[in-house]
């Protein structure tokens, strides 16, 4: 990405951001509300930035509870333990159809307040060719009762063609540990955090320490409404639709 006036950036993000607000969420978003917002968004930047090639490929959303998923993989990768955090993590995942129902999930993510207090992300996995969104809970009830209720949003807003399932944490975790990703109604059954593994996770968290203090990272909520880094990331997916033959986004390319 390439701007030509970096004081410009800040003026571009306030010109982004109320451009969902013609999203009715009491009925379904359409084709042509996509290709009416990104085409004002293409608008309003194609005269400040000259390259849209950008790094990142998936939309985030974030609360302020840092999930320090690097730490948790860096520790598992090292020494084949997962994480005690990572025993308490839940995730709904949701499978979109194509890339125009992913981009109308990314919408959803960001206009629906039940899942302000929670992570999400909406991103394409292009080793299966997969268009998920995922939204991470702190609790077996919670991400139960967040999926029933994204069961209904998505029927409502985008339509019926999605599957969405429960998972607890990363699925490589579940490679060697089977039993990990199992999720029951009694959780005294599920699989238990060994506490010898705690040995392996202090080591690793010792490497995080200065002067005797641990150094800990500065998570900030992210701003609701529509952005620059969206929009980035949303014609990225468009141009790896033409890759696929993904006719859905047909009316913006």
């Amino acid at each position: 990405m390439t701007i030509i006036n970096q004081d410009i950036f800040k003026d571009i993000n306030n010109n982004l951001q109320d451009l969902t607000s013609i999203i009715d969420l009491s009925k379904k978003i359409t084709d042509q509300d996509v290709v009416k917002i990104y085409s004002k968004a293409k608008s309003f930047i194609s005269k400040d930035i000259i390259d849209l090639n950008y790094k990142k490929d998936q939309i985030y959303r974030r609360n302020t509870i840092d999930l320090n998923c690097e730490r948790h993989k860096k520790i598992f990768n090292r020494f084949n333990v997962i994480p005690k955090f990572c025993f308490g993590c839940f995730k709904v995942v949701i499978y979109m159809e194509n890339i125009m129902d992913l981009i109308k999930l990314s919408i959803i993510f960001d206009k629906y307040d039940l899942l302000d207090h929670v992570d999400r992300k909406c991103m394409i996995n292009y080793s299966d060719k997969t268009n998920r969104g995922y939204i991470y809970c702190s609790s077996i009830k919670q991400c139960q009762e967040i999926a029933k209720k994204m069961d209904f949003i998505i029927k409502k807003n985008i339509g019926t063609n999605f599957n969405l399932e429960t998972k607890r944490g990363c699925s490589e975790y579940s490679i060697p540990f089977p039993n990990y990703k199992e999720i029951k109604e009694d959780e005294s059954l599920m699989m238990q955090y060994p506490k010898e593994w705690k040995i392996a996770e202090d080591v690793s968290d010792q490497q995080n320490f200065k002067d005797g203090v641990p150094i800990k990272r500065n998570k900030r909520k992210s701003t609701n409404g529509f952005t620059l880094s969206d929009f980035l990331i949303i014609n990225k997916w468009i141009m790896y639709s033409k890759e696929i033959d993904d006719f859905s986004v047909k009316d913006i390319i």
